[in-house]
């Protein structure tokens, strides 16, 4: 089995040897790098274009959110977890609107950030149990909709549930447009006919819509089975 390859991303030099000491007891991980700046990780990242990045949100010379919001415009954006000790839902908020597919507190047990690796890997989204009541309101509380408006996912075409299916397990836009064979030009017109039908515009609104009208589970969606 190809080893997941990982780059660690914090400003404190011992928080990064804890990490890396973690994930080496696992051989199905391979920290390939790790940076204590924001601009060199970017850099980093795109020489050695890792499976996975474990960023911290407050970091010098590019801040944890910028550096995820930057890495998905790469060919390959890596699937970055944030690790932070905010527990507000503001920040939970500020990454995924950014891009990252997990949150992980550090305080959280060894075995939850193996297992946010492998979650996120899987095109899942991993979130710490702490935060469970945060991602709840987060996704739930968002501004009211019109009963007697018309679900918009019943208007969408097969393909189009297919590209918004894959969007909310985490598939990038290349994974997306490989998956079902199609350009890139043709997934962003999907895309966005998905988003004018739903009338979303971000992926938090896109993820809220999923919870409020049953597609996917509050209870176990950003967890492991």
């Amino acid at each position: 089995m190809v080893p997941i390859r990982i780059i660690i991303v914090d400003d404190h030099p011992i928080v990064r040897e804890g990490f890396r000491r973690i994930l080496a007891r696992s051989p199905e991980f391979d920290v390939i790098g790790e940076a204590g700046d924001g601009l060199v990780a970017l850099d980093l990242c795109r020489q050695l274009t890792p499976d996975v990045v474990l960023l911290d949100i407050d970091l010098p010379g590019l801040d944890g959110i910028a550096l995820t919001r930057q890495l998905q415009t790469s060919c390959t954006p890596p699937r970055v977890i944030v690790f932070s000790g905010h527990e507000s839902e503001d920040y939970l908020r500020q990454a995924l609107d950014a891009g990252a597919r997990g949150y992980f507190l550090k305080g959280d047990e060894v075995a939850e950030l193996r297992q946010a690796v492998n979650m996120v890997m899987d095109g899942r989204y991993f979130f710490s149990r702490r935060l469970q009541g945060e991602v709840v309101r987060l996704f739930m509380n968002g501004p009211d909709q019109p009963a007697q408006k018309e679900n918009g996912y019943d208007r969408l075409t097969q393909r189009e549930k297919q590209v918004f299916l894959l969007m909310l397990e985490g598939l990038g836009n290349q994974q997306i447009a490989e998956k079902l064979c199609i350009s890139s030009r043709t997934l962003e017109k999907h895309r966005a006919s998905v988003f004018a039908k739903l009338e979303v515009s971000n992926p938090v609104e896109m993820v809220r819509y999923a919870l409020r009208h049953g597609i996917i589970d509050p209870r176990t969606w950003g967890r492991d089975h």
